[in-house]
């Protein structure tokens, strides 16, 4: 029996690096990664510390997690080429579940191990232990986004009612809309935004437990709102620079196979080429795996922020005694 391509670029691509060990290898200049952490840090400094640490360990980094970063991004190239095929014919709700749950599965599952292949470099835990937490984490995260998304739904739905009872015109109804929309983005942008602090320490601290994400984590991250709010913005800027360099290619793709989707909703015959799929694919593997280490450096990021933050809030517990 002949394997796949694919089957023997794994086989291939593992027994290159049979040599790495399986046990985490110490980063360089970090022999007391506590002490290290916990200090307090500027943004700026946060951000140097953390790319520093990635390209002084990008070695050590890429041997533990190139396979998994490898598996996340053909996952992804994978969906894509779904998506490309389902587009070529009349959409149906079969193919829509389809990709909604290939998206679940690669987020928990892959996501979660490409995640916990560094963060185990960082607390020196098992890599099991930290994929369990990743899990968790990412399984807490559809949660919210499903629940927030199906409120902000019942807001809207139940304006639209207003509307009609109070029989508003149409200019109207798309000012109140308008507004209303806005005002709910804040809210969920502001309620989002602390949840990186307990999110950060459930992961990297080993006794840390998951309830504590909605009690006094969460408290402190929204005392700390200011900070980051700033570090989200500096990471949008930063990493849409980047993903928006090398995303090009996939960015004209993804437009086309929109486009090709729209004329088939209305009844013409799809007129992508039969390669767009593969072609689509291949260039969101490489987009994907070129990001997964863009993403490991804004985990480091809010790694270190929180180190500084978590310090400062010490300090102000201890200031109040």
């Amino acid at each position: 029996m002949t394997s796949s391509p694919v089957t023997r670029f794994l086989l291939i691509m593992k027994h290159s690096f049979s040599h790495i060990k399986t046990t985490n290898t110490p980063l360089k200049n970090t022999t007391n990664m506590e002490k290290e952490l916990y200090k307090k840090r500027s943004l700026s400094t946060c951000t140097k510390t953390s790319f520093n640490l990635l390209c002084n360990n990008f070695a050590t980094i890429f041997k533990k997690s190139w396979l998994p970063s490898l598996a996340l991004s053909m996952a992804s190239a994978i969906i894509v080429m779904m998506q490309a095929y389902f587009s070529q014919d009349t959409p149906s709700l079969t193919s829509f579940a389809l990709q909604m749950l290939a998206m679940f599965i690669v987020s928990i599952l892959l996501g979660s191990w490409m995640q916990s292949s560094y963060i185990c470099l960082l607390n020196e835990d098992k890599q099991k232990n930290v994929l369990k937490k990743c899990c968790n984490i990412n399984l807490w995260a559809w949660a919210y986004i499903i629940v927030t998304y199906l409120v902000v739904m019942i807001i809207f739905v139940l304006c639209s009612f207003g509307f009609n009872s109070i029989k508003a015109t149409v200019t109207y109804a798309a000012y109140i809309t308008s507004g209303v929309g806005l005002i709910l983005g804040i809210l969920v942008i502001l309620g989002t935004l602390p949840f990186i602090y307990p999110i950060i320490h459930y992961l990297i601290d080993k006794d840390a437990k998951l309830k504590n994400i909605w009690k006094s984590d969460y408290r402190t991250g929204f005392r700390y709102i200011g900070a980051l709010f700033a570090a989200c913005l500096i990471c949008f800027l930063i990493v849409a620079i980047l993903l928006g360099i090398m995303s090009v290619p996939t960015i004209v793709l993804s437009m086309a196979s929109i486009a090709n989707y729209n004329s088939v909703l209305v009844g013409d015959p799809s007129a992508l080429p039969s390669t767009m799929p593969a072609i689509w694919g291949l260039s969101t593997l490489i987009t994907t795996f070129i990001a997964s280490y863009i993403g490991i450096w804004v985990f480091l990021l809010f790694y270190y922020l929180y180190g500084s933050l978590a310090t400062r809030e010490k300090e102000r517990n201890n200031s109040s005694k």
